[in-house]
């Protein structure tokens, strides 16, 4: 109830997307990630298509060789 005695409520959210479709990583956008088209698609008449796939990150191969040569030196 303390809702409807004035107390000032929190700004709504809008859900994050964890991609952005592939135009709107062409054109650098936000992308709403909405379904079946999120809305920079849906205004500009583009298929919206979710075919990037993220690079698997790891160690640097030069990082890799300086730690496993660490690793040598303490066995």
């Amino acid at each position: 109830m303390s809702h409807l005695l004035g107390t000032p409520s929190l700004p709504v959210k809008k859900p994050k997307t964890s991609r952005a479709c592939d135009a709107c990583r062409r054109k650098k956008v936000k992308c709403d990630g909405a379904l079946p088209a999120c809305s920079h698609c849906a205004t500009s008449g583009l298929d919206c298509t979710f075919s990037y796939k993220p690079k698997k990150r790891g160690p640097s191969p030069s990082l890799q060789k300086i730690l496993e040569g660490r690793v040598e030196r303490l066995e």
